[in-house]
């Protein structure tokens, strides 16, 4: 009986991979951050404006805030890629 199979060992290896990539972004300032308006739909005036952080990866180019976000909440390293 095996608790811990391949795809599990792939899944573990991947995240790492990638909490080691957000550590180097953070020191390379790789994050970008992007303005969006909100817009109300009702009259469309600009209501505010949200942040969206950005990472193109070096290697794998642009990595969608689903996957890295979270990885960088579950590490701690949120408040640095906000800096």
């Amino acid at each position: 009986l095996s608790f811990f199979s391949e795809e599990l060992r792939h899944e573990l290896d991947f995240r790492k991979q990638l909490e080691h990539d957000i550590r180097i972004a953070i020191a390379e300032k790789a994050f970008q951050v992007y303005f969006q308006p909100q817009v109300s739909l009702s009259n469309g005036t600009i209501g505010g404006i949200e942040a969206l952080v950005r990472w193109k990866h070096a290697e794998r180019g642009m990595i969608a805030p689903g996957e890295f976000i979270p990885v960088a909440e579950k590490c701690g390293l949120m408040p640095a890629i906000g800096r």
